[in-house]
């Protein structure tokens, strides 16, 4: 299966990513930027990384304030289920195990 084309992107309205479920894949500023508003305007968050928690204190740090859930040290699929939209950070790879 290839890679998902980043260009080929749905824009959601304010209504619906209210009710939306959003999984987030980097923990980086962008993906923690797009987290924390996601979460902001209502939306159920899930962010992803696969670095390992000890080099991701701060971002954590972070999602812990604001109660989002996510995952460090690695990507496990199950998160997209039930998802109804994928953000990905600018830093992620096109081939990462979440986007093929």
């Amino acid at each position: 299966m290839a890679a998902h084309d980043r260009t080929s992107q749905r824009v959601p309205d304010a209504q619906s990513i209210a009710r939306s479920s959003v999984v987030v894949v980097g923990m980086a500023r962008s993906g923690l930027a797009a987290a924390t508003m996601l979460s902001e305007r209502g939306a159920r968050v899930f962010v992803s990384d696969a670095a390992p928690a000890g080099k991701l204190t701060s971002p954590i740090a972070e999602l812990d304030r604001r109660q989002i859930r996510y995952e460090a040290g690695g990507h496990n699929p199950s998160c997209l289920d039930g998802a109804d939209f994928v953000i990905t950070s600018p830093g992620v790879a096109n081939d990462n195990v979440l986007l093929v």
